[in-house]
């Protein structure tokens, strides 16, 4: 580490900054490290097994986590959920001879590590949008999966996000229902889920609701370091001992040790805490809802699940959803508020509302500190409103310049253009220029905002005025826009 970035944690960490954000431990010393911590940085050594093929210490491990979870086998991963989902999804696009399945049928909303399983499988994808209410319907699962059939082609699997980075839980069991029908794996990302089905007031586990892997991260919800995850399987309609073989691809042969100790210390709590701790979280969150009550709903200012239960299915409790209903304050206005007069420092920004996450780690100061600045920015709304009106876009970037790259104009008519697959239009030529000129262009490349790494534009997509709208918007919001380049009045 270098002396910089120590200088600028123990900043962060030695100030009042109270966080509401991932890792889910929440900076709390949630088990027992030497202070020499280089102590722990082993490597496979006689009586210390070994990850890609344990048979001792952390084969244990694996075991306590497939009990603990339900699964039928469950995996550590030391690359994050990353390397899961690249596995997962690389297992069932591979058949048994090793050749590529046909299609990959995957919710719109993935994560960005799921397109990028499409690109190494050179596999064609059919996207599954969400409704209204943020939700993806199982009937156009099936829809998707007749089509692909009616094509002659075969469908590797159907790669869905529950919950979403803002908490939205998707109908598991229905949707595996309908995969299971048409004899197809359904690989459920859970990377936001490591916490699901310990308590009543969660949803359940998409383990036990069908699911047939399901990566999950131990460090964002819960207390385990970052990079910590686990992939579990569950059945028989995905092959196990392939699946080692491409954990073994996309991880490292030096796994940490101190972060598989963090593991097995995660599994520990889980096995010794799974009910106190989960319970305390949802009366916790039982508490908030009544301050907000209380407070007649906030006049000016919304907090709450991002979709409150919509259609009757829970939302997850430790997402909190901040926004102004005037939509006057951006969320990275109420992000600076926060963060700038409160000490408060959320997950992230969006344009329109700003993301605070509460874990099973939290205790009073948490739900107490939040409450007071939501209760004060509301009395002071107009002072805010007006402050935010007078600035230039939140202040940020009114003059850039943005530039995106597309395919070269010799591809657009093209059979290479017109394929649009990912592969072919991430690896074709392109060039770069402004975004007011992209309109009817293909994409060459991710455009994502970041946190949470869901793309806007996908290669081989074509530029529209909503996507360019979008872009074009979020950057003069000072978001973290990525696969762009800016450059802006001095």
């Amino acid at each position: 580490m270098s002396k910089g970035l120590k200088a600028k944690l123990t900043e962060y960490t030695g100030e009042d900054f109270y966080p509401y954000h991932m890792p889910g431990h929440k900076r709390r010393d949630f088990f027992d490290f030497p202070q020499n911590i280089a102590a722990l940085d082993i490597t496979e050594i006689d009586g210390f097994d070994n990850l890609h093929a344990p048979s001792g210490v952390l084969c244990d491990v694996e075991n306590r986590l497939a009990r603990v979870y339900s699964a039928d086998e469950s995996h550590m991963l030391i690359n994050g959920s990353t390397a899961g989902v690249l596995s997962a999804i690389s297992v069932c696009m591979s058949g048994a001879e090793g050749k590529c399945g046909s299609a990959l049928i995957m919710g719109r909303n993935s994560h960005k590590s799921a397109y990028n399983a499409a690109y190494i499988c050179d596999t064609p994808v059919t996207y599954l949008q969400e409704s209204e209410s943020f939700l993806i319907n199982s009937e156009d699962v099936e829809k998707s999966l007749l089509n692909e059939e009616a094509m002659g082609r075969r469908v590797g699997c159907v790669f869905i996000t529950s919950p979403t980075y803002e908490g939205v839980v998707q109908d598991v069991m229905s949707i595996a229902k309908v995969c299971h029908m048409h004899y197809v794996p359904l690989i459920v990302d859970a990377a936001h889920g490591a916490h699901l089905g310990f308590s009543e007031g969660f949803a359940e586990n998409p383990l036990k609701l069908g699911a047939d892997i399901c990566i999950m991260s131990l460090h964002k919800t819960l207390p385990s370091l970052t990079q910590t995850a686990v992939v579990h399987l569950k059945g028989e309609r995905v092959d196990r001992r392939r699946l080692g073989r491409f954990l073994r691809i996309y991880q490292s042969s030096s796994p940490s040790y101190i972060l598989m100790a963090s593991i097995d210390e995660c599994t520990a709590f889980l096995e010794g805490e799974s009910v106190r701790r989960p319970n305390h979280f949802d009366e916790f969150a039982d508490r908030y809802k009544g301050f907000l009550s209380r407070v007649k709903g906030l006049k000016n200012i919304y907090a709450g699940g991002f979709l409150e239960g919509a259609d009757g299915k829970k939302c997850d409790i430790g997402k909190c959803i901040i926004r102004d209903k005037n939509g006057v304050l951006s969320g990275k206005k109420i992000y600076d508020i926060l963060r700038s007069e409160f000490m408060l420092q959320p997950e992230m920004a969006g344009k329109e509302y700003c993301l605070s996450m509460f874990t099973v780690m939290d205790e009073d100061e948490a739900y107490d500190r939040m409450y007071g600045a939501l209760g004060e920015i509301d009395v002071n709304y107009d002072k805010y409103a007006e402050k935010s009106k007078a600035e230039r876009s939140d202040g940020r970037d009114e003059g850039a310049e943005i530039k995106v790259y597309v395919l070269k104009d010799e591809y657009v008519n093209s059979e290479k253009g017109k394929q649009k697959g990912i592969r072919a239009a991430w690896d074709a030529e392109c060039e770069i220029l402004d975004i007011g000129m992209a309109a009817g262009r293909i994409s060459a490349e991710f455009v994502s905002m970041y946190p949470p790494g869901t793309p806007i534009v996908v290669p081989g997509e074509i530029y529209d005025e909503e996507r360019i709208g979008l872009i074009a918007d979020s950057v003069r919001k000072g978001l973290n826009v990525q696969g762009i380049e800016i450059s802006r009045d001095l």
